[in-house]
């Protein structure tokens, strides 16, 4: 929680307020997805993280990209891949664009420009410069070393007896090392997002550093 908190408060002061929204949805998806735990009947927690992730990507179409990673972690290391989740994940991530589209459709439909409106959706999921390092902060390049720093700090820490933790413990923490793994490499191949993806990396490792503390579970 305080590492959401202090996540959540560098967005803030960095990037505004869209960048501690997205730190806490995005968070919230994770935490929907991992209560899937080897759950493949889990449709209300699948949807869930799914909707998180449909209501992050009506203003930041480029968060869709989570989908695919969200339905590997089904498969493992959560075990609750099915029909039913992946079913569920995609209705949740198309439900606030369904709820949106009667009032997009009512605003555009008078001035005819909805189809260029949709377009211009469509480039910003496409759109996408690597290596674009033109915006990126000398606090942001800081906030990374220390995060590469403690996750690898993480990976060679081993508490004792950590082998007798809790198995969902122990899962809880693997599908947190994927994403703050996956974040720690994308990361400086789109450095411009650095503002939603940086506070959210943090929000990762906040987890990982708990369960640690505390013994991994046991």
């Amino acid at each position: 929680m305080l590492f959401l908190i202090g996540a959540m408060a560098y967005g803030v002061m960095t990037a505004g307020y869209m960048s501690a929204c997205f730190t806490l949805i995005m968070s919230l998806s994770v935490v929907a997805l991992v209560s899937a735990f080897q759950n493949k009947a889990g449709m209300s927690h699948t949807y869930t993280s799914g909707l998180f992730i449909g209501l992050v990507s009506m203003v930041w179409p480029l968060a869709l990209v989570f989908l695919p990673l969200h339905l590997l972690l089904l498969l493992k290391p959560l075990s609750a891949l099915s029909w039913k989740n992946v079913m569920a994940m995609l209705l949740g991530v198309l439900t606030p664009a369904w709820m949106y589209l009667p009032y997009f459709l009512y605003v555009h439909t008078a001035s005819m420009d909805w189809l260029q409106t949709a377009e211009r959706y469509a480039e910003n999921c496409y759109a996408v410069s690597f290596f674009d390092y033109s915006n990126v902060k000398s606090l942001d390049v800081i906030l990374y070393g220390v995060l590469i720093l403690s996750f690898f700090g993480l990976i060679l820490y081993r508490t004792p007896y950590s082998y007798k933790g809790k198995v969902f413990v122990r899962t809880q923490r693997a599908v947190y090392m994927v994403l703050t793994w996956l974040l720690a490499i994308g990361l400086p191949f789109v450095p411009q997002y650095a503002v939603y993806l940086l506070p959210f990396m943090a929000s990762c490792i906040g987890p990982v550093v708990a369960q640690k503390a505390m013994g991994d579970g046991r």
